[in-house]
């Protein structure tokens, strides 16, 4: 039988299944933000946020829950920092790309602050929430299964 690479069953495929998507997502962005396009066009913002916020972390959460639920107590804890590390790498680089492009990486006013917080904070909330059931999940279910 031939072995798949998704979902992820060791660390280090893991690791590498959530960090390369977001480096590719978030970096695939930033030619056109150097470009300006986000002068003559507005879909560039909210396609960024969208990337950010929401699509990003559903992916994180279904590969963190994948993994989890068949991982010992260090691969879920590992697979959780892991998780944590691409939010906030996705966080990071959607606020540099956009800082270093419009020369203001080292004053932002406060509307972007405030978006860019909101962003990571709805993408904790997305990509933390299905992992922590399924962690529960399985939980009860080695426990069920232990005592039936």
């Amino acid at each position: 039988m031939k072995a798949h690479a998704f979902p992820p069953r060791t660390l280090r495929n893991f690791i590498y299944w959530a960090i390369i998507p977001v480096l590719v997502c978030e970096l695939a962005l930033s030619p056109f933000w150097f470009a300006h396009v986000y002068a003559y066009s507005s879909w560039l913002p909210e396609t960024q946020l969208l990337i950010t916020a929401f699509l990003l972390p559903a992916y994180l959460a279904v590969l963190a829950s994948t993994f989890i639920w068949r991982s010992s107590f260090r691969g879920t804890v590992a697979s959780l920092v892991t998780l944590i590390i691409s939010l906030a790498l996705t966080v990071f680089l959607d606020y540099a790309v956009w800082g270093v492009s419009t020369g203001r990486f080292w004053a932002p006013d406060y509307e972007t602050v405030l978006i860019v917080r909101t962003a990571g904070e709805i993408a904790l909330v997305i990509a933390l929430f299905p992992p922590l059931v399924a962690l529960a999940f399985r939980s009860i279910s080695r426990y069920a299964h232990r005592n039936a």
